[in-house]
This record gives structure tokens, sequence and C-alpha cells, in this order.
């Protein structure tokens, strides 16, 4: 009967070790610990994204005209009325392209 029992014991120790090993190199367990791949964002889509934001916040600047790409940021440029250019500057968006965030470029 004792026998019987450390065999038991014995199995229950290997079968848990195994189970820890196999928990480890699963799939699920490797993506847990890679961040996710993810599709850097093209211009066309911060063009849309700064698009989005203006009509979000009630700004009609029309359609972007030129969009920039500087390091990690999109810069959108919009058509800009003299009078306003001269006085503060151009209109432009710049977009983060990791979290997507839109911002508006400080003006004079």
């Amino acid at each position: 009967m004792k026998s019987l029992m450390s065999l038991f014991v014995g199995m229950l120790i290997l079968f848990g070790a195994c189970a820890n090993n196999e928990s480890a190199t699963t799939p699920a367990a490797k993506n847990k610990e890679e961040p996710a791949a993810t599709k850097p964002m093209t211009k066309e889509e911060a063009s849309k994204l700064a698009h989005t934001h203006l009509a979000l916040k009630q700004h009609n600047w029309g359609e972007p005209q030129s969009v920039e790409e500087v390091g990690d940021k999109y810069y959108v440029s919009f058509k800009t009325p003299q009078q306003e250019l001269r006085l503060i500057g151009q209109r432009v968006l710049i977009v983060d392209k990791d979290s997507g965030v839109v911002t508006f470029q400080k003006r004079r």
C-alpha cells in the first residue's frame, strides 16, 4: 500500500512538472510575451484620421493638401487663407504614427 502511494505521488509530481513545461512553450504563452505586430500607419490613413478629427471638432478646412512624414509623426497640411496664413501660419495637424493621436500644430 505504501509503495502504491509513493508511486501515485511520484506520478503527480512528474505530471505537474510536464504540465508546467508544456504551458511555457504553448503558442498562447509565447503570444503573451511578445508584443503584437501592428501594421504601420500609411499617409492615406493619417490623412483620413486628420480629416475625421477636424469633423469631430466641427472645423471645415477642406481636404488635406499634403502629408509629410517626419520621424514618428505625419504632418498633414491644409489650404490656408492668405490673411490667416500671414497672421498665424499654415493649418497643420500632427498625427502620431504609433498611437494615432491627432494634435493641432502650434501656430503663432
